[in-house]
């Protein structure tokens, strides 16, 4: 039979296993969300050398692909410089 402190230790390792693979990918995902940078739209059509209207055609066509948070409209900026490669491609 197990005493109460062999019984504590015992969930304490089985505990660590198990939350061991889940910290790894918490840390692994936080890193990845704060590397990303974000650019506004204004910032956006400032860097594109283009309108506000231009700008929004890009989005309404899924040229540029935007987020939304709350009321703010963002541009990952891989996706921005993904798009500055090749919108003068696109037939405004």
């Amino acid at each position: 039979m197990l005493n109460k402190s062999d019984l504590l230790e015992a969930i304490r390792v089985v505990t660590e296993e198990a939350v061991a693979p889940l910290k790894e990918m918490l840390e692994a995902s936080s890193t990845a969300t704060t590397s990303a940078k974000y650019l506004t739209r204004d910032e956006v059509c400032n860097a594109l050398r283009i309108s506000r209207p231009t700008f929004h055609k890009l989005v309404r066509d899924g040229v540029l692909n935007i987020t939304k948070l709350g009321r703010k409209t963002l541009v990952d900026a891989a996706e921005l410089e993904r798009v500055s490669e090749n919108w003068r491609k696109y037939d405004r």
